[in-house]
């Protein structure tokens, strides 16, 4: 199916409207210009929603286009119409301007309205006026042509799914002319939203103040500053729901500014730190600061790369008060290939008083690692007993430690395992019964380490590589938050956990390994457990 014009036009559009034969619309589409007939160049492709399709691309000016069906269509398609179309011209919707408001009536309501749009801006559109019983669907396209993001929006049911008469979008991911596809069906009726744009619940103002860190995300020794006293380059502020200050000037844990997080409560509310050209892709840890306020704070942290494949989720819990680290392993977030976003979310536990983040960045390979250097066994056997080393109390080493049990269950423990080992003569072999059935588990009732900063093991992922969630019990058999963990295959990883990330527990009685979801019955390893 194509069109000649006798000229050629400038358009950004077409419209292909099947309506008056419901089922059999082009279901997936190749749109195509030329100048000559001849030689066609894809503009858009994509898949149909419904029998009026509006397919918008970047403005082309060409006297010929052509629609081809692709894979995946009925054996017969129907169009009554084809529209080619130019854009209208944007709406101006400025960071913190005034409302504009978006009005329309027909019997089927389909239209495109454009706007200007400023990365980092956060869209907040909201119903106004709508028939009863009636949702609008609506769609926001990139400036590529890419769908940003879609919602159905009533002022009739707020509390079911999403439909609600407010979308708070995630921050604006470029500069240029963005699209809003407006559907519903009604008889007569109007619509109306407004749509407004700002930059968070609070806007970020720059420091005045000479920055210790540099915000550019190059390599420091051996780290990747993300936040120090501001974002890294290229770095976003994608929080939502809530109030973000990074330019907050007390408490900070070092240099001139921090960041101050009120989330709006339980479930709701998230800082984020969003980039799009510029992922950490060589690291071993992400290591931050936090500080709970004067109640403390409880949140869940996760990451993501740059393919939008997310870590486990990781409740963490920062004391009142006071700054304390957090390290997480690249382990710990499933080896994600690099870093592209790092999101602080509001759990259950959450509340909206004020807590604040610092120093966030990746140490990258080669640097301060935590990873000690393997000793042969012929030099380096580990006491059992659970006395400190320098700094270190270990627990498993060759053997358990004095006082300490084998309370394992529901599989095969062998704590007398000869190879693989990281340091020493044996590790600890485990075999759950299968997902969610077995525990690793050592208890002590006379013997609970009270003096510790961290807890430290490795893990070897056997042929297949292990997951397991980690957690650990205090002598009054309180528990810390349960972590998801995963061990590559063939090969030792050591696991950091902050007294922090264990909910600050007063002493280590009980630590457990116990299998999730995702474990097998394949067998991994366990070794050299201590707390430092």
């Amino acid at each position: 199916m194509w069109v000649g014009h006798g000229q050629p036009p400038a358009f950004d559009g077409v419209q292909l409207d099947a309506t008056g034969d419901l089922y059999h619309y082009l279901r997936s589409y190749d749109v195509q210009v030329s100048a000559n007939g001849v030689n066609y160049t894809s503009v858009a492709s994509g898949t149909a929603t419904g029998a009026n399709e509006v397919i918008r691309f970047a403005p082309q000016t060409a006297r010929y286009l052509r629609v081809l069906p692709l894979e995946g269509n009925p054996s017969t398609w129907s169009i009554g119409e084809i529209n080619v179309c130019a854009q209208s011209a944007p709406l101006p919707i400025a960071v913190n301007g005034p409302t504009v408001t978006v009005t329309g009536t027909s019997p089927i309501q389909l239209e495109y309205l454009a706007f200007s749009g400023t990365v980092g801006q956060v869209l907040h559109l909201s119903t106004l006026s709508a028939p009863s019983n009636v949702n609008q669907l609506i769609r926001i396209y990139r400036p590529n042509g890419e769908l940003l993001g879609e919602r159905e929006m009533s002022n009739s049911y707020p509390a079911l799914n999403d439909y609600s008469g407010d979308w708070f979008m995630d921050p604006l991911p470029e500069t240029g002319t963005y699209l809003i596809r407006v559907e519903y069906y009604d008889s007569a009726n109007t619509y109306a939203f407004s749509l407004t744009a700002d930059q968070g619940s609070t806007a970020t103002p720059t420091p005045t103040s000479t920055p210790t860190h540099t915000p550019t995300p190059t390599a420091s020794g051996t780290e990747t500053v993300i936040y120090g006293d501001a974002l890294a380059s290229d770095w976003l502020n994608w929080s939502n729901s809530g109030t973000f200050n990074l330019a907050n000037a007390a408490p900070v844990q070092t240099g001139n500014a921090s960041v101050a997080v009120s989330f709006t409560s339980a479930w709701d509310g998230s800082l984020t730190f969003k980039t799009f050209s510029n992922p950490v892709t060589n690291y071993e840890s992400l290591r931050f600061w936090a500080h709970g306020g004067a109640s403390g704070a409880s949140f869940t942290f996760y990451a993501q790369n740059s393919s939008g494949t997310n870590s486990p989720f990781i409740d963490l819990s920062a004391p009142a008060n006071v700054w304390t680290e957090f390290v997480i392993t690249k382990a710990q977030l499933n080896n994600l290939s690099n870093l592209a976003r790092l999101d602080w979310s509001a759990n259950g536990s959450s509340t909206s008083s004020t807590f604040f983040v610092d120093h966030v960045r990746a140490v990258m390979l080669g640097g301060p690692t935590v990873t000690p250097t393997p000793t042969s066994p012929a030099t380096s056997t580990p006491t059992p007993t659970p006395t400190a080393s320098g700094t270190e109390t270990m627990i498993y080493g060759d053997a358990l430690a004095s006082g300490w049990l084998n309370w394992s269950s529901s599989g095969t423990f062998n704590l007398a395992n000869t190879s693989p080992v990281q340091s020493g003569n044996a590790s600890v072999a485990v075999s759950f019964t299968g997902a969610w059935d077995g525990s690793l588990t050592f208890k002590t009732f006379s013997s609970p380490v009270t003096n510790y900063d961290s807890l430290r093991f490795w893990v070897h992922g056997g042929a297949s590589g292990a997951s397991f969630t980690f957690y650990a019990q205090n002598s009054s058999g309180t528990s810390s938050p349960f972590i998801d963990l995963s061990a590559p295959a063939n090969v030792w990883t050591e696991f950091v956990i902050t007294k922090a990330q264990l909910n600050t527990l007063s002493d280590l009685a009980r630590l457990d390994w116990s299998a999730n979801g995702s474990s097998t019955s394949s067998t991994f390893f366990v070794d050299n457990v201590r707390t430092q």
